[in-house]
Formats: structure tokens, C-alpha cells, sequence
């Protein structure tokens, strides 16, 4: 008697995955060229624009593409987002923050990864429009077509058709004409339908990503014209928000005032609506006594952190939202209960919320040439700011992924150092404030993230 087997086919457990991936990579693609290419435009009446260079990131990123409505240019407040002519270079875009507001009614403009501010001011008649959603990635491949990188730009396309043929090549294996593929995913069950019934399916689907890519002119937006120039999401649904925040400027230094430190407002001032940070570093820190802060135009500060080391060095960061811009001349006084020894150090950031702004607060004290704070966000769109204080002053290497701040080092009466650092993030993280010091020291560090809005 013979016996009679059956082959059966062995589940391929690697087949969800890669069919889930292809379909997003491809649908994602197709669906976002359309949106940005004909239905954002024809629905809200506004204009897009390929970002082409990178000096807007971590928010904005060469390849994403910005939707703007139009505007005057008018009355526009600092840390919006706008698309104006560059004025270095006749007929092109570009794409920056209002960090300030001049009195003459210009703006200065900065990328966010830029270090310096714009060199031209803007005038209100340039502004194109505000930044209203970017959709990431969108425009790669019509930046690729523009910038001649035919290498990426073919790839992109094999992909495409590589995933559909794939598809389709799926749906062929099933023995009957069931038009899905089911999978066993252990606790969960995969279904994906497959509409499409022969090879033909992956040209069409190709042809119509490479004709909205190659048949639509979006025009492209450079991200910086400074003289020094240095996207989280993937949903198009949760675009990155445009009221990221932005350093505007060190608005004093002071140290060695006894018990009272007062910072002098420099020319141009502090507009209202952007936030102060003040940082201060006291040396002897067996003094508990309560860190405030008040200037002329009567804004209202808080403390958000305040961390000791034993009695060695005390770090307090304080915070102002300017409901009262401060002019030129105007003054900021800090009273602290250290006499001999302490720093003071006030930045101006704008795009931080008005109001219960702190997303996370983090602090830790000890002695080595390795300090580190570590906090955990929230929330996506924060500032990340940390500080350090340190008894003696040491040379200080700031870490990876962190834009540094004014070290204020203390000599006048005891050795101190004032040191800060930043961080834009876009997504919630755990991210650590961990500079190097050239020498053991006792320090005191803070680190505090500021929501946007």
C-alpha cells in the first residue's frame, strides 16, 4: 500500500511585516504627493513649497513640504513661522522664524539651527505667508529630480514598483480565487485585501506617483540666507506644529552684586510675548534663602528648578512670560541670599507657552568631571534647557545634540562657573545634559523642558 503525502506550504512569518510596510511606503507617497500637490491648494487656498536646505531643523527638514497661507505680512509676532522672499537672491523663498520684532515694524529671522539671526531685516511686504502644516518627506523626491540626484531618484522609483509588484505577486500565490491574503500573526490577524489582479497593477501605480511627481512644479523654499547657518513625525495627520521655540538672544550677564544682581535690557529690548529664562549660580549654597526675580515692567517670575550640593554650589533657574515688553535700559533684579559669589545670566527664547509651560523637570548634584541630568518629556514641540553650576571654574565640552549658551566663569571673589546648554525636540524623549569638565568638581545641574505655544 502506498502512502500518499501532501506538500504543504510553510507560512512565511516575515510575509505581514513586509506586506504592511510596502503598502504604508506606498500608499503614504501617493496619497501625500496628492494632498499637497492638488488638494490643499484647491480646498484652503494654500500654497506649498519644497523645503530645499536644512537650517530649519529638527522642525523642517529638506524634502518636507510646507503649506502657507498667504498674508500681508503684517502685525506678524515673534516665533511665527513665515515663507518671504530671500533678499539675497532675486525670486527665491525662503523659509524662517520671526525671532523679533523691529520697532520700525521689520522682522528679524532665523532658521532654527542657525546660530545668528538673519543679516537683512524683513519687511512686511516680502512675507509670502505663514507656515500653516508640513508634510515630511513629501517633496524628497521632487527635490531629488530638481538637484539631479538621479541615483536616489531611481531608487525611489524601483521601490515603488518593487512594493506593488510584490503585492500583487502575493495575491498570485493564493491557490483559489479569494481575493485576500490571510496571515497568522499569533495573538492577531492580518487581512489585507488586494484589488488589483495581474502585474499590471505596479506600472499603473508607478506611473502615477512619477506623473504627480514630474507634472507638478511645487516651488522650492531655501531654509537659510544668513551669514551663519549651522521631521520627528511620519503621520501626515500630526504634522509638527509651528509654534516651535526659539533662542532670541543673551539679554545680560552680571555677577559679584552681593546679595542683588541687576541686568541692564540692551538695545533693541525684550518683546512681549516671548519668555525669559534666568539661570543662577550661587557659591555657597548653605544659604537656603528663597531666589526671586522683578523687573520695571512688573512681569511676573517663578522658579522652576533649584538643586544644591551640599553646601558647595546652588543652581535656580527662574522664568518670565513678558505680558510687558522691556525696553532698552529697563532693568532685571535678582536677589539671592549669597554675598560673596554668585552668576546671573538672562536668555530670551520665544514660542514658549504663556502659560504651565514646564513639560518636565529634572535636577542632580555631585562631584566629578562627568555630571549628567537626564529628563523624560511628555509632550512633542519642547525646548530642552539645561544648566550647570560648578564650585572653580574648568573647561567645559558641551555634548552632542546640544546648542551652547554664554559660559559666565567667575573670578571676582571665588571661583564659579554658569554654564547652559539647549535642545528644540519635536517628539517626546529621554535626553541627557551631560557636558565634560577638564577637572573634578563639585557641581550643581538642572535640566527644564518648556512646552511650546
Amino acid at each position: 500500500m502506498q502512502a500518499t503525502t501532501s506538500r504543504q506550504r510553510t507560512p512565511q512569518r516575515w510575509l505581514p511585516a513586509v506586506t504592511l510596510g510596502a503598502t504604508a511606503l506606498y500608499w503614504y507617497l501617493v496619497l501625500a504627493l496628492l494632498v499637497v500637490s492638488r488638494l490643499i491648494p484647491l480646498v484652503m487656498g494654500w500654497p506649498v513649497v519644497v523645503v530645499t536646505s536644512g537650517s530649519m531643523e529638527p522642525l523642517i527638514r529638506a524634502g518636507d513640504v510646507v503649506a502657507y497661507e498667504p498674508t500681508n505680512g503684517e502685525g506678524l509676532a515673534a516665533g511665527t513661522v513665515i515663507i518671504f522672499e530671500n533678499p539675497a537672491v532675486d525670486g527665491a523663498l525662503v523659509t524662517h522664524r520671526i525671532v523679533s520684532v523691529n520697532p520700525d515694524g521689520t522682522y528679524v529671522t532665523r532658521g532654527a539651527a542657525a546660530a545668528v539671526a538673519d543679516s537683512t531685516p524683513l519687511h512686511p511686504a516680502q512675507v509670502r505667508g505663514t507656515g500653516k502644516l508640513v508634510v515630511p518627506f513629501a517633496g524628497l523626491p521632487q527635490l531629488w529630480l530638481r538637484e539631479g540626484a538621479w541615483g536616489s531618484f531611481a531608487l525611489f522609483v524601483a521601490s515603488l514598483a518593487a512594493a506593488k509588484t510584490y503585492l500583487v505577486a502575493a495575491r498570485r500565490r493564493r491557490p483559489d480565487d479569494e481575493p485576500s491574503i490571510r496571515v497568522d500573526l499569533s495573538e492577531h490577524e492580518l487581512e489585507t485585501r488586494v484589488a488589483s489582479r495581474s502585474g499590471s497593477g505596479s506600472i499603473i501605480g508607478a506611473m502615477l506617483v512619477l506623473g504627480m511627481v514630474s507634472g507638478v512644479s511645487i516651488p522650492g523654499s531655501a531654509a537659510a540666507f544668513s551669514d551663519a547657518t549651522s521631521s520627528a513625525s511620519n503621520d501626515f495627520s500630526a504634522a509638527p506644529s509651528f509654534t516651535t521655540i526659539s533662542f532670541v538672544q543673551t539679554v545680560g550677564i552680571t555677577d559679584c552684586g552681593n546679595t542683588t544682581s541687576t541686568i541692564v535690557v540692551p538695545a533693541g529690548g525684550v518683546a512681549a510675548g516671548n519668555t525669559l529664562l534666568v539661570r543662577v549660580v550661587l557659591r555657597d549654597a548653605s544659604a537656603t534663602a528663597p531666589v526671586a526675580a522683578a523687573d520695571g515692567s512688573g512681569n511676573t517670575y517663578v522658579v522652576d528648578a533649584d538643586v544644591a550640593r551640599t553646601t558647595r554650589v546652588r543652581a535656580v533657574v527662574l522664568r518670565t512670560h513678558v505680558d510687558t515688553a522691556l525696553g532698552a535700559g529697563d532693568t532685571i533684579v535678582v536677589t539671592h541670599p549669597d554675598g560673596r559669589a554668585e552668576s546671573v545670566v538672562v536668555e530670551e527664547f520665544s514660542g514658549i507657552a504663556p502659560t504651565s509651560p514646564v513639560d518636565a523637570v529634572a535636577t542632580a548634584q555631585g562631584r566629578s568631571t562627568t555630571p549628567a541630568v537626564t529628563v523624560s518629556t511628555m509632550t512633542a514641540d519642547v525646548l530642552v534647557y539645561g544648566v550647570l553650576g560648578t564650585r572653580g571654574t574648568a573647561a567645559h565640552t558641551e555634548p552632542a545634540g546640544w546648542t551652547p549658551l554664554v559660559l559666565e566663569q567667575l573670578r571676582c571673589a571665588r571661583p564659579l562657573d554658569n554654564a547652559a546648554a539647549y535642545r528644540l525636540e519635536a517628539a517626546p524623549g529621554t535626553f541627557t545634559y551631560d557636558p565634560t569638565l577638564s577637572g573634578r568638581r563639585h557641581w550643581a545641574g538642572a535640566v527644564v523642558a518648556y512646552a511650546a505655544g
